[in-house]
């Protein structure tokens, strides 16, 4: 589904600068630094509230689950490794969509998704036949399989039948960005992504916000977007290697600075910010995401996910966000919903804190017979 790069570690400071674009499109830059060596380990409980923990019921085995979405008041978890996807509901229950094999309705790749609330379906691209299959989550039968003429990384419902996709670029035509109609099979380019900006376009995810669609597009400078009735970018989020300097990245992204650029990242350094997910707006001050960072150069290892939250014109990084009350290190993989976050926690990895109200529901649920749960939670 997502290819997700492993051999990045950070090794420099990581130099944020931020620019608030406004509706009428005119660009008020407002520069703040991030400081990589300033980012912060905190207790969740420093940065969050209303704190609840909920038991997951059903057969379903949740295994390496890598990616996560909220949609129509479900939770969405990606099992990278049995290519299915566990679908929780607000009380816990769980079930597992999986059609894995090759006859029919059944698919062998699963490379994006999307849930349409009205119709009660999760529609997946199937990489191997280039398709769009619309699967009830009534009985998991397929209503429909369409053929498309080109491959995708990431797709969205927006309504009706139509539905945002991110389109791989083909044919010497860069990736780009496209609203999709799948009924007339007509489709209007809204974005075409810069060189630098498509070497990494397997990385994307939509993050849908009641209306809106938000998403980030990486590269030399990451770009934060919101999608309604048009394209409107509200952030860019750049980092400076220290290596060659400031003025070096300035102007046009020749083929020379691509080379040099991933030459750099594949030594080791600097950081950036791939593959923001996650999105959320919540007044036009406040902008938060989640995005990828990976450690060390071991290939299967699962990358980390950190957050950056823009408040009054300062950016804070958080590197670790734990849960002391439940003995979490790190909460990953995280989703949410614009409102609140939810991070998926295995039972063996809780040592809960003795006395705490976390703790004693966890040693409740424990002797209930449960193993997996959800932690939700609404950031400051």
């Amino acid at each position: 589904m997502k290819k997700y790069l492993s051999c990045l570690y950070w090794a420099s400071a990581l130099a944020f600068a931020i620019s608030l674009v406004s509706c009428s499109g005119s660009i008020a830059y407002d520069a703040v630094v991030a400081d990589l060596e300033q980012a912060q380990c905190v207790d969740i409980s420093e940065i969050g509230r209303e704190m609840r923990l909920v038991p997951i019921s059903g057969d379903s085995i949740l295994g390496a689950v890598t990616y996560a979405k909220v949609a129509g008041g479900k939770c969405f978890f990606y099992d990278e490794a049995r290519r299915s996807i566990h679908i929780v509901e607000e009380d816990g229950t769980c079930q597992e969509f999986n059609k894995v094999g090759r006859g029919p309705e059944e698919y062998i790749d699963l490379w994006g998704f999307s849930y349409v609330e009205s119709e009660n379906e999760l529609v997946i691209f199937e990489r191997r036949t280039k398709s769009l299959r619309f699967y009830s989550l009534e009985d998991y039968s397929e209503s429909k399989a369409l053929k498309m003429d080109c491959y995708l990384n990431a797709l969205e419902h927006l309504e009706g039948s139509e539905f945002l996709l991110l389109k791989e670029g083909a044919d010497n035509l860069p990736p780009a960005l496209v609203r999709y109609d799948t009924e007339n099979g007509e489709g209007k380019v809204l974005m075409e992504l810069r060189q630098d900006q498509a070497n990494m376009a397997e990385d994307y995810f939509f993050s849908k916000r009641g209306d809106d669609i938000l998403f980030g597009v990486s590269g030399l400078n990451t770009e934060i977007y919101r999608y309604r009735d048009s394209l409107q970018k509200i952030a860019v989020v750049s980092f400076v290697p220290n290596k060659l300097g400031r003025s070096y990245w300035n102007g046009e992204f020749t083929e020379k600075k691509e080379r040099d650029l991933m030459r750099i990242l594949q030594d080791g350094g600097p950081g950036i910010a791939l593959s923001p997910m996650d999105v959320s707006v919540a007044d036009a001050g406040s902008l938060s995401f989640w995005y990828f960072v990976a450690r060390g150069a071991v290939s299967h290892e699962l990358p980390h996910r950190q957050c950056c939250v823009l408040r009054d014109g300062v950016a804070t990084l958080y590197s670790q966000i734990s849960c002391n009350d439940l003995g979490i290190k790190s909460l990953q993989p995280v989703a949410s919903d614009g409102h609140r976050t939810y991070s998926l926690l295995a039972g063996e990895e809780i040592t809960p804190l003795p006395g705490s109200a976390l703790g004693d529901s966890f040693l409740e649920m424990k002797n209930n017979g449960y193993n997996n749960y959800i932690l939700s939670y609404e950031l400051y």
